[in-house]
């Protein structure tokens, strides 16, 4: 091998390598724009509500579609407003 094919193979290999680290900083910001919207949306509903309630709007309810502790903290969050109205 010859110091000229050495030198493609690094380069192959350092793009290569480049490559694989772009795809993997891409696939942690789409993870992350996941959470996000799985959980910090429902928490955003939560505390808009819950600032309506305490504004004195007794007819405030939260709406959140999910089947985790998120849903139940909106199930409570509602079954309180309801017990204050």
């Amino acid at each position: 091998m010859t110091i000229n094919e050495i030198n493609e193979n690094v380069k192959f290999l350092y793009n290569l390598i480049g490559v694989i680290i772009g795809i993997i900083i891409l696939f942690h910001i789409l993870f992350g724009l996941a959470i996000f919207r799985i959980i910090l949306n429902p928490i955003k509903k939560l505390d808009d509500s819950s600032n309506e309630l305490s504004r004195g709007n007794l007819d405030t309810r939260v709406s959140i579609e999910s089947n985790d502790e998120l849903g139940s903290l909106g199930d409570t969050f509602n079954t309180m407003a309801q017990s204050i109205q």
